[in-house]
C-alpha cells in the first residue's frame, strides 16, 4: 500500500496530475531473479483457517547454483541475482534436487545460509514409502521458525517445488 504524490500522466492528449493512494494486488508475486527461473513468493495465499501467508517469508523457484555446482550454467544466479535474493535475508536454502547433482557444501548465497538437501520425489512418487519419510523431514525442518526467510528449489522450480508448494 502507498501514496502517489505529484504524478503526471498523459492520457488522450491531456496531462493529468494529482495525489492519490493505491493498494497492491494480493496474490502470487513473481520475482525477477537474475539467473533463476520461476521464482515466486508464497505470500498472499489464504490458509485453511482464513489467514494470509506473509510476503517475504518463503520463496520457491528453480535452482540457483547450477553453473557453480551442477553444471547447469543457464540456471545459476548472477552476482545481481545473489544480491537480490540475499536482500530478503534468506536463512535456509531448501534444495529438493537429487544428491546425484554434484552440489556444493554451502549455499551459493553464502556460508551463513543453512543448506538442506532432500532428494524430493515428483508428483506420483511423493506418497511412496521412500518419499514419505523425506516429506516428514522437509516439513519438520520447515516448521522451524528460525529457518525463515527461506528459498525452496529444485532444478526448474516446477515439479518438485510445485509438489512441495501444493502440500
Amino acid at each position: 500500500n502507498g501514496t502517489i504524490i505529484g504524478v503526471e500522466v498523459e492520457r488522450g492528449g491531456k496531462t493529468l496530475s494529482g495525489t492519490g493512494t493505491f493498494t497492491t494486488a494480493k496474490g502470487v508475486r513473481f520475482l525477477k531473479l537474475d539467473g533463476a527461473s520461476n521464482v515466486r513468493d508464497f505470500g498472499g495465499w489464504k490458509t485453511q483457517d482464513g489467514k494470509t501467508i506473509k510476503y517475504g517469508v518463503l520463496f520457491r523457484g528453480g535452482e540457483i547454483d547450477g553453473g557453480k555446482n551442477a553444471n547447469h550454467p543457464d540456471f545459476c544466479l548472477t552476482e545481481e541475482g545473489i544480491n537480490t535474493l540475499r536482500s530478503f535475508n534468506i536463512k535456509t536454502d531448501f534444495d529438493l534436487r537429487s544428491p546425484n547433482y554434484p552440489v556444493g557444501q554451502f549455499s551459493i548465497l553464502g556460508e551463513d545460509v543453512t543448506r538442506k538437501v532432500y532428494d524430493f520425489g515428483y508428483y506420483a512418487n511423493i506418497t511412496n514409502n521412500i518419499n514419505s519419510a523425506k516429506v516428514r523431514n522437509i516439513f519438520t525442518d520447515i516448521a522451524n521458525p528460525n529457518a525463515f526467510p527461506a528459498y525452496v528449489h529444485c532444478t526448474h522450480g516446477v515439479d518438485r517445488a510445485g509438489t512441495f508448494s501444493a502440500i
